[in-house]
C-alpha cells in the first residue's frame, strides 16, 4: 500500500468514526425533537433486510431510531449533496452505485441491518412492479426480509417541506413480521411474500388525513 493510499484509508476511517460517534447521534436527536416517533413491532437480533416503498426522505435515517446497526441505501446523488451529503452520511447511509448489493450483503453477513426502498414516492411509482434490489440481497445472504410501513411523513418529502406544523407529528413507523424463505427461493416469489405482507399492515395501519 502506497503512503496516499494508507492515509487516505486512515482519514476515511477517523471520517466513520466521527460520524457512528458524533454527528450521527446528533442527526438521530434532532429527529426525535422534530418528529413524535412511535414504533410498532421490533427488528430481529440477526442481520436482515428492511424493506418498504419510499414516502419520504426521512424514512431511512428514522430507523435509527429503532435500531442503530440500520444502514439505509440511498441513491449516491444525495450523499454527494454539499447542502445535506452530511447527514445521509451521518445516518450510515449506503450509495447506490456498482458495488452496493455487495456492499449490503457484507454488512448484514456482519450482523447489521439494511434499509432499502423499493418504489419512490413519485406520483403512481408506489403502484409499480418493485425493485428488485431487496429480494436480490435476501437472496444472497439468506437474511430475513421484514417489511415495513411509514405513516405520517405524508407531504413532508425532505427537508425543504418542514413547516412550524410539522412540529412534533405523530410518525408511525410499522414494522410486520420477519418473512424467511427457503435456499432457492426466486426474486418473484420473495417479492409476492413481501407485497402480501405489506398490504396487510397498510390495511391495519391506514394513512392519517392530510393536514
Amino acid at each position: 500500500m502506497t503512503p496516499d493510499a494508507e492515509d487516505a484509508g486512515v482519514r476515511r476511517w477517523f471520517e466513520r468514526q466521527v460520524a457512528n460517534r458524533v454527528i450521527r447521534p446528533v442527526a438521530l436527536t434532532l429527529l426525535r425533537i422534530v418528529f413524535k416517533v412511535r414504533i410498532e413491532g421490533s427488528v430481529p437480533r440477526e442481520g436482515c433486510v428492511i424493506a418498504g416503498h419510499h414516502s419520504s426522505y426521512f424514512d431511512g435515517p428514522l430507523l435509527g431510531l429503532v435500531d442503530r446497526r440500520v444502514q439505509p441505501i440511498y441513491n449516491r446523488r444525495f450523499l454527494e449533496s454539499r447542502s445535506f451529503g452530511w447527514f445521509f452520511r451521518a445516518v450510515g447511509g449506503i450509495p447506490t452505485r456498482s458495488d452496493t448489493l455487495p456492499r449490503a450483503c457484507e454488512v448484514i453477513r456482519a450482523g447489521g441491518v439494511v434499509w432499502i426502498a423499493t418504489a419512490g414516492f413519485t406520483p403512481g411509482e408506489i403502484q409499480k412492479r418493485p425493485r428488485r434490489g431487496a429480494a436480490r440481497i435476501v437472496q444472497e445472504t439468506g437474511a430475513p426480509l421484514v417489511p415495513m410501513i411509514v405513516r405520517g411523513l405524508e407531504g413532508i418529502v425532505h427537508i425543504g417541506d418542514i413547516r412550524p406544523r410539522h412540529f412534533r407529528r405523530l410518525v408511525r413507523i410499522v414494522l410486520g413480521q420477519p418473512l424467511t424463505f427457503p435456499e432457492g427461493a426466486t426474486v418473484a416469489e420473495i417479492t409476492d411474500a413481501w407485497l402480501a405482507s405489506i398490504a396487510g399492515l397498510r390495511e391495519a395501519f391506514p394513512a392519517p388525513p392530510r393536514f
